[in-house]
């Protein structure tokens, strides 16, 4: 352990050699590394650690074989325990709960997204995509498109076509809040 000083915002370590560790303070910290542990993995009845794994923690879950590159000696099995911490922070996010609602009526809620811009354009030069997907058939009218800013007169267009087309009122629009879809003003 280091003694530091805080400084605008930044921690300067101070020299160790002018430091005396306290043990109470050195027996505090021990016991709050072990409760971090113990919530980390709560499963395991006991906090008997291998060398290794102490220090898998204490690098911030450095994988082992960077930890085996750097000197330290792992063999095959490379960890008497498995790291929980280590596979939840590679996901990106937590997966969306499954949904089983609908909407009970076509064109109640639609879902639109933007996608592009796609490294080759089309022999017409659209390289981007609006997709608007009915909640209640699931149909899905996919539209090329030159420019982003081209989504949101495509979008009023698309609703035109519905109300001329079946005689149905768009009432929700559900998108990812993308800036294509909120209307200019002048």
């Amino acid at each position: 352990m280091v003694l530091g000083k805080e400084t605008s915002g930044l921690y300067y370590a101070l020299k160790t050699s002018c430091c005396k560790p306290d043990t109470n303070a050195s027996m505090e910290t021990s016991n709050a590394v072990a409760a971090n542990i113990q919530t980390i993995r709560p499963s395991s009845p006991s906090l008997q650690l291998s060398s290794l794994d102490l220090w898998h923690f204490r690098l911030g879950h450095l994988s082992y074989d960077t930890m085996k590159y750097i000197g330290f000696p792992c063999n095959n099995s490379k960890s008497s325990t498995v790291c929980q911490v280590c596979p939840r922070a590679k996901l990106h996010r937590q997966p969306f709960p499954i949904s089983h609602s609908r909407s009970l009526h076509p064109f109640g809620l639609l879902h639109v997204d933007i996608w592009g811009a796609y490294k080759c354009k089309t022999y017409n030069g659209f390289q981007y995509f609006l997709t608007i997907v009915d909640d209640c058939s699931r149909a899905t009218w996919v539209h090329l498109l030159s420019h982003k800013c081209n989504a949101f007169p495509m979008l009023q267009a698309f609703i035109v076509q519905m109300e001329t087309q079946f005689g149905a009122i768009v009432k929700i629009i559900r998108s990812d809040n993308g800036l294509e879809f909120q209307d200019r003003l002048p």
